[in-house]
């Protein structure tokens, strides 16, 4: 996915932890890589937001764990709330407003799908 001002694309790799980010100006191939979060797993949802990307974090031993936000500012990821289970082989799908101001997300309670809405208040 393209972060929210369209300059870098950010990304998962299948095989290893981590969300990536890479410059989308000039040869992107030639661009450097960074990792900027650890504790991502594919294919968890995550969502580029102005300030930050909203993620699904997960345990050292690879359970979803809490949903986070990583700011760019500050390079530090902060917990939003804690990750709702879900039925096997369902996986989050996150949503952010056009304003930043409200996430949304996708997961399954007792085989029902449900939508939740987180507002962020300033």
């Amino acid at each position: 996915q393209a972060s929210a001002d369209g300059r870098m694309i950010l990304y998962a790799k299948p095989t290893q932890r981590g969300l990536w980010q890479r410059s989308l100006e000039g040869d992107v191939s030639a661009n450097a890589e960074i990792r900027l979060i650890e504790d991502y797993v594919s294919p968890l949802g995550y969502a580029p937001g102005r300030k930050g990307v909203f993620y699904v974090g997960r345990t050292p031993a690879g359970q979803p764990d809490k949903i986070r936000f990583f700011e760019y500012a500050s390079r530090k990821s902060f917990d939003l709330g804690p990750a709702p289970l879900l039925a096997g082989g369902n996986v989050f799908v996150l949503g952010l407003s056009p304003d930043d101001s409200r996430l949304v997300y996708q997961t399954a309670v007792q085989l029902a799908p449900a939508v939740t809405a987180i507002a962020f208040r300033r």
